[in-house]
């Protein structure tokens, strides 16, 4: 760091009103630490040489040095700090949640891809065959069971019109009374 300009006859005090920070990179990365303790250390002696120059040079010179500090200042605090840990442990996400418009997220969202996806993923289609397939075979076996219906009814019908005996064939009937349903 050095002070450059001729000392300004109208600020009275004989110091240079122009002031020049000049920052050199290390060759080896500082420790994090020791840059941090520099730089507040550097902002100090700055800004109390730089009183005497004028609060516009001082302004300029403190803002110089922050530009050049705070980055790595901020990058030592962040290398040193679980900012996921941070973030659980201090932020309320239910209310983040609860503010945040799921309209814009969702319009945000390809829902198409996602559903295709989905569908591949499941494999969708054969699932219907299989359903499909149950409930026709469900839907055939009532339809038999209808006709087995119809079927006694009208031979009762016949057997009344031409005045023929009941007969108690036991087998036959066995033979189509409707399955027991195991479900």
């Amino acid at each position: 760091m050095g002070y450059v300009g001729e000392p300004d006859p109208s600020s009275g005090s004989g110091m240079s009103t122009e002031l020049v920070v000049v920052l050199r990179p290390s060759v080896n990365p500082p420790d994090p630490a020791d840059s941090v303790a520099r730089a507040f250390s550097l902002l100090s002696a700055v800004a109390g040489r730089a009183l005497g120059a004028g609060e516009q040079v001082a302004r300029t010179a403190a803002n110089a040095v922050l530009d050049r500090t705070v980055p790595l200042v901020v990058e030592a605090i962040l290398d040193r700090v679980d900012v996921t840990q941070l973030i659980l442990d201090r932020v309320d996400v239910d209310r983040v949640v609860a503010q945040a418009n799921l309209e814009e997220i969702l319009d945000r969202l390809p829902l198409v891809d996602i559903a295709n996806y989905v569908i591949d993923e499941i494999d969708l289609p054969q699932i219907v065959r299989e359903s499909t397939g149950g409930i026709a075979g469900d839907a055939v076996n009532l339809l038999r069971l209808q006709s087995i219906d119809v079927d006694r009814a009208l031979n009762r019908v016949v057997d009344t019109v031409l005045r023929r005996r009941a007969t108690s064939d036991s087998s036959s009937r066995a033979s189509t009374s409707p399955p027991q349903d195991s479900r």
